[in-house]
């Protein structure tokens, strides 16, 4: 460590500008990578999430639609007894909420069955899951429309709000509030209506079409269904099962309520991220090695003093992993001091997704490089019968 500091006192430029290229490099991987992260996390957070699936129809004119008929749910529950079924739709129409002297409007609301909370299962911060969606006129409000609401969310419960829905006047009790939209829901809204409440809910009717997911009880269930689902259909329709975590990249389906992002872009910017990293290291142990052959005449005298290579080794491998774990730490120190930032720009904080066995990973490949790279560097510079790679041969011939 002690030659490691004399470096930095004798040449402090190169040092910093090796560390800062290979911070900025690390910087610039972590976010990629966080990013990438983000969107494979879509809807995975639901308990059991494996058994969770949307049902899809396939109609006359072979379009797939993300959309099926009301009395699909009760053929399921009919005769599949152990799995949970809900539908739902968005609210056709924006709906303004009126409590006391205020009054927001709010586009992104659900109207559900009853049953939602038993797949789409997220603890509510106010009331109870099992009844707060039982019975008509209930609405359940995300924590942030509270907020605007009645200013304390604490209080929100059983509070009655006042909405107009076409020509009618609606008044509906608060049953519940919930967290906000996780950044990696596919599914966003601010409330969620019971669909009892309007006249126009028949989801019972085979002219009514929702939004159907069930939850199995084992994974290969979904096969079971999918299959009764198509033999029973006496229309030319076919169904298929699609997993809930793999909705956010499925294309070409009408009618999908999920947010959407394409697959190839992601494949893109992990390639991107690769190639940052790969030159970012390439170039950081290049100048390492050029700055260790400058010291090849004190390395000698050491080796005539009774050095042994072993005690090189660990020289050099404890400079060149002290330098790159440095990077790292400084890395993610800036990465934490911008993070709220980043947020604001592209929606999602990189810090929540790098998970710890990425970080894991990514610490023992940083291990890997530098007990490798070490290990070489010591091979050319005391003669252990090795053969270095290219970039050490011609860091000799032009030094």
């Amino acid at each position: 460590m002690n030659i490691l500091f004399r470096k930095i006192r004798k040449k402090p430029i190169s040092f910093l500008l090796g560390q800062a290229s290979m911070i900025l490099g690390i910087l610039s991987c972590l976010i990629i990578f966080s990013f990438v992260l983000f969107h494979l996390s879509f809807d995975t957070f639901y308990p059991q999430v494996d058994k969770i699936y949307r049902i899809n129809r396939k109609g006359n004119d072979s379009n797939i639609r993300a959309l099926t008929e009301g009395t699909l749910k009760s053929v399921i529950q009919a005769n599949f007894t152990s799995s949970k079924v809900t539908h739902f739709m968005q609210t056709p129409v924006d709906l303004t909420f009126n409590f006391n002297d205020h009054q927001i409007t709010e586009s992104e609301g659900l109207l559900v069955d009853r049953d939602f909370f038993t797949i789409f299962n997220d603890k509510l911060i106010l009331g109870k899951t099992a009844s707060a969606l039982s019975h008509p006129n209930s609405v359940v409000l995300t924590k942030s429309v509270a907020e605007k609401l009645f200013k304390n969310v604490d209080t929100a419960l059983n509070k009655i709000v006042k909405i107009k829905f076409g020509p009618r006047d609606l008044a509906l009790t608060v049953t519940g509030v919930i967290r906000d939209n996780p950044t990696n829901s596919g599914l966003r809204y601010t409330y969620l209506l019971t669909g009892s409440s309007l006249p126009f809910w028949r989801d019972e009717n085979p002219q009514t079409v929702l939004n159907t997911f069930i939850k199995v009880n084992q994974p290969g269930e979904a096969t079971s269904v999918a299959n009764f689902l198509n033999v029973s259909s006496t229309e030319n329709t076919t169904y298929k099962l699609q997993p809930i975590s793999d909705i956010h990249f499925a294309d070409g389906i009408e009618f999908d309520i999920f947010e959407k992002f394409d697959q190839k872009y992601l494949k893109i910017l992990i390639s991107i991220g690769v190639l940052i990293l790969v030159v970012t290291v390439f170039n950081f142990l290049n100048l390492f090695y050029t700055q260790t052959l400058s010291r090849v005449r004190e390395i000698a005298v050491r080796k005539v003093m009774g050095t042994t290579k072993s005690t090189v080794f660990n020289l050099i491998f404890s400079e060149l992993f002290f330098s790159i774990i440095l990077s790292v730490a400084l890395s993610f120190t800036l990465l934490l001091a911008i993070n709220q930032r980043i947020s604001v720009w592209t929606g999602f904080l990189p810090l929540e997704f790098l998970s710890v066995d990425f970080l894991i990973v990514f610490l023992l490949g940083i291990s890997f490089i530098s007990i490798v790279f070490a290990f070489l560097v010591t091979s050319q510079i005391i003669g252990f019968d090795i053969k270095s790679p290219k970039v050490i041969e011609n860091s000799v011939i032009t030094s």
